[in-house]
């Protein structure tokens, strides 16, 4: 059917309750096959199977009426298109059984615990790198009982409004004052969602996802906003978390810079590098040090330091939660601060000379030109020598098996110098191979031919999806078919278009066929 709900809600009835009609038929199966299981007689098989053909096709068209009247109600004014949508595109995952070393962890409460041992170890710094001679080299300077998270749930202040928002306004005041961001409101309950193409058996395959307590993101907002007059030390090249800059602004510049070079024939070469865990694994002692530098006022530097210290946090799978435990090392993931607090911990990162860097958050990469291969690999090697030896002071790790190195440019070469991060080569893209930096994927000629396709791919992915709201037959109206597509295939397919808007006529037609095809489904056009 075409209008036919998705397969895992196949039994959904929307609530409509089946015709008399219909259940009589059903009970006249049954009957049928009771006679047949007593007599085994050919007649009344053949009654029997003409009757479950019967019951199936009237239950088919009762789902297929029933839905098509709930599709027809949806309106584009309130939450019921995104929840039609939500139950279809949403995907429901189960963690499997773990497996760490030769131990299994089948139980809900069982793959907790190894969940939040193994994030307790990624929310800390390499030991042997730490030392408290090099905290007070650093510094220069001096710098339990379990707590139980906050059992005030998002939706509370809508009920008790004017309540909360004069004991909110008392606690924040109250908090600043003091300089002291409640212990209660560090705790984490952190959610182990599974990174795409990795082992789902494997912790991990798994990045922490935080949910803090409500409270504490409204401090945190209210000392975001008082903290970003100081913010202004966050150096041009990083164009993450900063207003109107987006990952779309830092393409178009390297994009920019490439192009530069086959217009002045020079060899570009590039280096994109992986930050090992950047967020979980930033030191505390260096961010509250770098806190301490900017010279905030002293209940700022306070409420700051507070907020850094003893966070702790519990791993929830299902209604299961682990024991708690501490954090050493990262921003929390999931805060409001986090971001801003993880750009103070990179604004000192040194620019080399002779390249261009690029950061957006955590995503770096190195770009170097010269009119000669040898030069341009030389100055880039010079430059991630230089940024090694900052990351390596600051306990950030940058993993070279992870990190890319690609060369861009219109003449010919053989054989380049590899390069090295730590003593470990990084191997040369080849010619033919793509890189993948901020979800754009950049070819040695910049011909966007391969990232258009496979934008194009995930289109029409997205499409079939979502047939059975978006199909020739379907009833939903022409107001929610547009707000789908603008909301959920547009940005996939556009993403980044600025960059590549250089692409050729027979590339860019493809994606006018995808929006033709759709609007031919929302008109109802043949």
């Amino acid at each position: 059917l075409a209008l036919a709900p998705p397969n895992y809600k196949k039994s959904h009835n929307y609530n409509t309750p089946i015709p008399s009609d219909t259940q009589n038929l059903i009970k006249e199966k049954h009957k049928a096959r009771r006679i047949w299981q007593t007599h085994r007689s050919p007649a009344v098989k053949k009654r029997l199977n003409q009757l479950t053909r019967r019951v199936e096709w009237e239950l088919d068209n009762l789902r297929y009426n029933s839905y098509k009247a709930y599709v027809s109600k949806i309106n584009p004014n309130d939450s019921s298109l995104w929840i039609a949508t939500k139950r279809i595109t949403k995907q429901r995952e189960t963690i499997p059984p773990l497996i760490n070393g030769l131990a299994k962890y089948e139980t809900n409460i069982e793959k907790c615990e190894i969940f939040a041992q193994h994030f307790e170890s990624c929310f800390t710094t390499d030991e042997n790198h730490t030392n408290q001679n090099e905290v007070v080299n650093l510094e220069q300077r001096n710098i339990e009982n379990q707590p139980i998270v906050n059992p005030i749930s998002p939706c509370t202040p809508k009920e008790i409004q004017i309540i909360i928002n004069k004991l909110a306004t008392s606690l924040m005041n109250s908090s600043m004052r003091l300089g002291y961001f409640p212990d209660t409101w560090k705790i984490a309950i952190i959610i182990p969602t599974h990174k795409p193409g990795k082992q789902n058996s494997s912790p991990k395959s798994y990045r922490p996802k935080s949910l803090l307590p409500t409270f504490s993101k409204l401090l945190e907002r209210n000392l975001l906003h008082r903290i970003k007059p100081f913010l202004k030390i966050i150096p041009l090249h990083q164009f993450g978390f900063k207003p109107f800059h987006s990952t779309t602004h830092q393409l178009q510049q390297i994009s920019e810079i490439i192009v530069n070079g086959y217009e002045n024939k020079k060899f570009t070469t590039s280096a994109f590098l992986d930050i090992s865990q950047a967020f979980d694994k930033v030191w505390h002692h260096g961010l509250i040090l770098k806190i301490k530098s900017q010279n905030l006022p002293l209940y700022l530097n306070n409420t700051f330091l507070s907020f850094i210290a003893n966070r702790k946090f519990h791993v929830r799978i299902g209604t299961d939660i682990s024991q708690i435990h501490n954090v050493k090392a990262g921003v929390p993931q999931g805060s409001v601060l986090g971001p801003s607090l993880f750009n103070i911990y990179c604004h000192d990162i040194p620019t080399p000379q002779h390249c261009h860097l690029a950061m957006f958050a955590d995503d770096t990469a190195i770009i170097t030109q010269n009119q000669t291969l040898e030069s341009s690999i030389r100055d880039l090697q010079n430059s991630l020598n230089e940024l090694s030896l900052w990351f390596s002071k600051w306990k950030l790790t940058l993993n070279p098996t992870k990190s890319e190195a690609k060369i861009f440019t219109l003449r010919k070469y053989i054989n380049p110098t590899l390069l090295q991060i730590n003593n470990k080569e990084i191997n040369w893209n080849n010619k033919d191979d793509l890189v993948k930096y901020l979800g754009l994927h950049l070819d040695e000629k910049l011909s966007w031919k391969i990232h258009i396709n496979k934008k194009l791919n995930q289109g029409y992915t997205r499409l079939r999806i979502l047939y059975s709201l978006l199909n020739h037959s379907s009833t939903i109206q022409m107001k929610c078919s547009l707000l789908l597509y603008t909301a959920i295939i547009r940005p996939l397919v556009t993403y980044a278009c600025p960059v590549w808007a250089s692409a050729s006529k027979t590339k860019i037609k493809k994606l006018q066929t995808l929006q033709n095809k759709f609007l031919r489904i929302a008109l109802k056009a043949p």
